[in-house]
């Protein structure tokens, strides 16, 4: 009987700590989220530096939760609006070198290769298109490259391009693309 008493106590105390676990993780996300939520909608008005001190105040005090990917993507837009475009690509870089969450990294990729060949940096573009490409994403890098293309004037890679971008579409036919490959004469 003792030994019976003595587990149900054990399990008691294992269910009381995770419950205490449980519930400060709960808080904590509830937290980050609430400040989260008033860093967009500081950014939203344009009150950059309340959206800087929230990013910082999330980034240093959560670690483990999606904002702070978040946070630097919000980051990276402000320094990329007052044209300090190299610590844009900072914070872009960030999001892919911690790559907690695919879809993060992949649209991280695709502001960097825009902020490159926007920035005729078109070297640092072709990289990250050319090692970080995958199949879900295959067809929008492939529109930067056909994009790329089109600003180095090389038409030839540009059209091949667009249409591996074309022909690749799992979900929606891109009307943008079919712009682009019918500017080079083509009708589609």
């Amino acid at each position: 009987k003792s030994f019976i008493k003595y587990s149900l106590f054990f399990i008691f105390c294992l269910f009381i700590i995770y419950s205490y676990f449980d519930y400060n993780k709960n808080l904590k996300n509830e937290q980050v989220s609430e400040l989260y939520i008033r860093a967009v909608n500081s950014f939203y008005v344009s009150d950059y530096n309340t959206v800087v001190n929230l990013s910082k105040l999330i980034i240093k005090n959560y670690d483990n939760v999606c904002y702070k990917e978040f946070c630097f993507l919000l980051l990276s837009n402000i320094k990329y609006k007052k044209n300090d475009i190299f610590n844009s690509i900072f914070f872009l870089k960030e999001i892919v070198n911690n790559n907690s969450y695919a879809y993060l990294s992949h649209m991280s990729i695709v502001r960097l290769c825009k902020i490159f060949y926007l920035n005729n940096m078109l070297n640092e573009a072709f990289y990250y298109i050319d090692n970080f490409k995958n199949d879900i994403y295959f067809s929008l890098y492939e529109e930067i490259k056909g994009d790329m293309f089109a600003c180095m004037n090389d038409n030839i890679n540009s059209q091949v391009a667009y249409w591996l971008s074309l022909n690749n579409i799992k979900i929606n036919y891109n009307l943008s693309i079919k712009i682009k490959v019918n500017s080079f004469g083509f009708i589609l």
